[in-house]
C-alpha cells in the first residue's frame, strides 16, 4: 500500500511521503496529482487495498463528525512533526497557530473582550503584562492541510517538561572534534547575531542615500529578518484564507484593469486619475494596456503585499511592523477577513446558504484597498499600511536592502493598478446610484442622466488621495504623495547610476557574469549559425543546400521605397517598381510539383478536401520558426546592439506611422528597450527600414504556401 500507512487508531490512511491524510476516494487523485511517477496499474493495486481496509472515511462528508484525540495522545507519526507554536483556548481546547483566529474564536465563542485597542504607542504597550483567556507554545499537528476535519490538536500534553529524562546518554566527544565543533557553532552564533535583527547603521560612517531617504531600517528596526522575508513567500498549502483572499483580490484587480478604457468610462475619467498634481492636466490618458508579463509582476506585487498583511497580524504587535490601522480600515480588513475565513470553513463542511456572495467579496476587497490609499497621514508615512508593506518587500534575501536600481518598479506596479482601482469603485459607485434611481421609478435612461458622472467621482478620490500633496493649507500628505516622491527619488539615482561593469575582455577570452568564452569560439558559433540558417532557408525553399544558389537574388541596388507613403497595405514589397520581386512568386509550389518525392510528402490522394497534408505543414512551420530564431539570434550579435523591436512589413489600417515600429511580445518584449531608445528609432525613418530586405530574402519564395 505503499505511499500510504493505515493507523488503526484512525478512520483514514496516511501518505508517507507527503505527510498528511487522505480519505478513501481521494486517494487515486492523490496518487496521481502528487506522485505521477507511480504506474496506472500500481496506483488501481493501491487503491484497490486502500478500499479493502474496513472503516476507513470515504468521503470529506465522512469527515465531519471526525473527532480530533485526546491532548495527551502521542506525537502521531508519519504526519508532519508537532509545532511547537500552537495557542488553546483555556474554555474549549480549540487549538490553532494564528493569533487572528484565536482572537476570533475567543470573541465570538465566548464573548471576550480584547482590552488592547488599536492606536497608540505599541512598543511600550507591548512590555505591559496582559492576561488572555489563552495558553502559548501548546505542541500541535494535523491530519489535513485544507478543507475538513483540518484543525490543528494537541499532543504530547502529558509529556511537557520531561523529554530530558528520556535522552539517551551520548558518548564521549573527542577533544579536538570538540574544539572544532564549538568554533563552528560561535562563527554560526555570530552570523546569526548579525542578521537575525534588523539594524539601523551609522549614517556618518555608513552613507546610504536610498535607505536614508525610504527609512526601511528605522521602520523595521530590530524586527525578524527571516520572519519579514518569509511574510513576502508564495502562500502555502495550509493559508486556505489567505489564497482565497487573493483569489478576490486578483479578480478585483482584473477587472478594474479592463473597466479603465475609453470606451467604458470615458476619456475625460483617464486623464483625470492620470493626473500627478491637482493643478497640473496630464498631457495624456490613463492607458490600462501592458504587456502580459509585466501584468502579471504588477499583480505579484499585490500579491506579497496581501500576504505581508495577514502573515503580520497573525503576530504579537510587538513582532511586527508598527504601522497604524485607521478605524475604517481596520473595520474593513476585519469584515472581509472574517467573511472570507466563513466561506471556506463553509465550503469545507459543504454549507450552503450562509455564504455571501462573490460579487460582494469582491466589493469588500476593493473598498478595503481603498480605504488604505485614502489615509490621511496626520503623523508619520508609516502609519499606512501599503507604505509598511513595500518596506518589507524592500528586504533582500541576504539580509541586505533593494537598491533604487531595482525597487523602483514596485511603485509603478502600486501607482498603476491604484488608478485602475480608483476608476473601479468610481464606476461601482455610479452605477448603484443608477440601479437605485431606477428602483424609485425612473428609466434606464433618465437614471444615467440623473446620477453624479464618472469624472466627478474619479476627481473627487484624485484629488483627496491620489496626487502630491497640494498647496491648499488643508491639504493633507497621503500614501501615493509618498510613493511618487520616492519613486522620482529613486528614478533620478537610476538614470544617474552608471552600469555595473560586467564584461572582462583579456586577450582572446571573454567573461560576461560568470560565462566565460573566447573570440574565436563566438565567431565559429556565428558560422555555425549562418551554415544552419542557410540550411533551414534552403529547406524552406524546397532546394537543396547545394542548390540555394538558384534562389532569385535581391537586387539591393534596384530597390526603391516611399517612406512617405501612407496607402494601407503599402510595403516596399508591394511597390510597383521592384518587378524584381516577381521572380520568387509560385516558387516553392513549382518546386513541389517538379519534384515527386516533395509532392507524395505535401500533396494528399484519395480526393481529399485538404490542399496539403497537415503532417507536412506542421513541419514546415517548426523550419519557419527555427529560421526566424537563428536569423534575429544572428542579427542581434551582429547588428552592433540589441534588436528590442520588430517591423511593421507594411502599413497598418489603423497606423498613423508610416512602416513603424510595434511590439510583439512573443518575440522580443518591451522591457529590452528604454523610451528614449524607442522614441529615437521610431523618428528614423531609414532605421525603420533596416532589416526588412534581411527578414525578406526568404519571404519571396515562401510567401506562395
Amino acid at each position: 500500500m505503499d505511499p500510504f500507512v493505515y493507523l488503526p487508531q484512525f478512520p483514514f490512511v496516511i501518505c508517507k511521503s507527503c505527510q498528511f491524510a487522505c480519505v478513501g476516494r481521494e486517494v487515486n487523485r492523490h496518487l496521481r496529482e502528487r506522485h505521477p511517477s507511480v504506474p496506472a496499474s500500481e496506483r488501481s493495486r493501491i487503491v484497490q487495498a486502500v478500499q479493502a481496509v474496513p472503516g476507513v472515511i470515504q468521503d470529506q462528508r465522512g469527515l465531519r463528525e471526525f473527532q480530533f484525540p485526546a491532548p495527551d495522545i502521542e506525537a502521531i507519526p508519519y504526519i508532519q512533526p508537532p509545532k511547537e507554536d500552537g495557542l488553546r483556548c483555556n474554555q474549549c481546547g480549540f487549538v490553532t497557530r494564528a493569533w487572528r483566529w484565536m482572537r476570533d474564536h475567543c470573541r465570538n465563542t465566548h464573548g471576550w473582550q480584547n482590552p488592547w485597542k488599536r492606536g497608540g504607542n505599541v512598543r511600550l504597550r507591548a512590555q505591559e503584562a496582559r492576561e488572555v483567556p489563552w495558553t502559548t507554545g501548546v505542541r500541535c499537528q494535523r491530519f489535513f492541510p485544507k478543507r475538513a476535519a483540518s484543525g490543528w490538536f494537541e499532543v504530547g500534553r502529558s509529556q511537557e517538561g520531561n523529554a530530558q529524562e528520556t535522552g539517551i546518554p551520548l558518548p564521549a566527544e573527542d577533544p579536538v572534534e570538540r574544539v572544532k565543533r564549538l568554533h563552528r557553532e560561535q562563527a554560526a552564533r555570530f552570523r546569526a547575531k548579525t542578521a537575525e535583527r534588523v539594524r539601523v547603521s551609522d549614517d556618518k560612517t555608513e552613507p546610504h542615500g536610498w535607505l536614508r531617504r525610504t527609512g526601511w531600517a528605522m521602520h523595521l528596526k530590530e524586527l525578524d529578518v527571516e520572519v519579514l522575508r518569509k511574510a513576502a513567500d508564495p502562500i502555502r498549502e495550509d493559508e486556505p484564507v489567505l489564497q482565497r483572499m487573493w483569489e478576490i483580490f486578483e479578480r478585483v484587480l482584473d477587472q478594474a484593469r479592463a473597466t479603465a478604457e475609453p470606451n467604458k468610462v470615458g476619456s475625460a475619467a483617464l486623464f483625470e486619475v492620470q493626473r500627478k498634481e491637482v493643478q497640473v492636466k496630464p498631457r495624456r490618458p490613463f492607458d490600462n494596456r501592458l504587456e502580459d508579463d509585466t501584468w502579471a509582476r504588477y499583480k505579484e506585487v499585490w500579491r506579497k503585499l496581501m500576504g505581508i498583511w495577514w502573515r503580520m497580524e497573525q503576530l504579537p504587535e510587538d513582532e511586527r511592523p508598527p504601522y497604524r490601522l485607521t478605524k475604517r480600515q481596520g473595520n474593513l480588513f476585519d469584515v472581509f477577513a472574517e467573511e472570507v475565513q466563513a466561506a471556506v470553513e463553509d465550503a469545507g463542511q459543504h454549507i450552503t446558504g450562509r455564504q455571501v456572495s462573490e460579487t460582494t467579496l469582491e466589493r469588500m476587497c476593493l473598498d478595503m484597498i481603498i480605504a488604505s490609499l485614502d489615509h490621511q497621514l496626520k503623523q508619520g508615512h508609516y502609519d499606512n499600511v501599503i507604505i509598511s508593506g513595500l518596506a518589507v518587500l524592500g528586504v533582500r534575501d541576504d539580509g541586505g536592502w533593494v537598491s533604487a536600481m531595482d525597487y523602483t518598479p514596485l511603485y509603478s506596479a502600486v501607482i498603476k493598478t491604484a488608478r485602475m482601482m480608483v476608476v473601479y469603485q468610481s464606476y461601482w459607485e455610479r452605477e448603484d446610484e443608477i440601479a437605485e434611481l431606477i428602483t424609485q421609478g425612473f428609466e434606464d435612461d433618465e437614471a444615467r442622466e440623473q446620477a453624479e458622472g464618472m469624472f466627478s467621482k474619479v476627481r473627487a478620490r484624485v484629488q483627496r488621495f491620489m496626487t502630491t500633496t497640494s498647496g491648499n493649507p488643508a491639504a493633507q500628505p497621503t500614501p501615493m504623495d509618498w510613493i511618487f516622491e520616492t519613486r522620482s527619488y529613486g528614478l533620478h539615482i537610476r538614470y544617474n547610476t552608471p552600469a555595473t561593469g560586467s564584461i572582462d575582455w583579456k586577450g582572446e577570452q571573454v567573461t560576461h557574469r560568470g560565462i566565460r568564452f573566447t573570440m574565436s569560439a563566438l565567431s565559429e558559433m556565428l558560422h555555425t549559425l549562418v551554415d544552419e540558417a542557410r540550411e533551414l532557408m534552403a529547406e524552406l525553399a524546397c532546394v537543396e543546400k547545394v542548390g540555394v544558389d538558384r534562389l532569385p537574388r535581391i537586387e539591393w541596388r534596384k530597390m526603391e521605397d516611399d517612406h512617405g507613403e501612407d496607402r494601407v497595405g503599402y510595403s516596399f514589397l508591394t511597390d510597383e517598381r521592384n518587378e524584381w520581386l516577381s521572380k520568387g512568386e509560385g516558387w516553392v509550389l513549382e518546386r513541389i510539383e517538379e519534384s515527386n518525392s516533395r509532392r507524395a510528402a505535401w500533396i494528399p490522394t484519395g480526393g481529399s478536401e485538404k490542399p496539403y497534408k497537415e503532417e507536412a505543414i506542421r513541419r514546415y512551420g517548426r523550419a519557419v520558426e527555427q529560421f526566424r530564431e537563428r536569423l534575429w539570434m544572428f542579427t542581434h550579435l551582429t547588428g552592433g546592439q540589441q534588436a528590442p523591436l520588430c517591423m511593421e512589413e507594411q502599413t497598418a489600417r489603423n497606423s498613423q506611422l508610416t512602416s513603424s515600429f510595434i511590439i510583439e511580445t512573443h518575440k522580443i518584449p518591451d522591457s529590452a528597450v528604454t523610451p528614449r531608445q524607442k522614441s529615437a528609432l521610431i523618428d528614423d525613418p531609414l532605421t525603420r527600414r533596416f532589416a526588412i530586405g534581411q527578414a525578406r530574402q526568404s519571404k519571396s519564395a515562401s510567401d506562395p504556401l
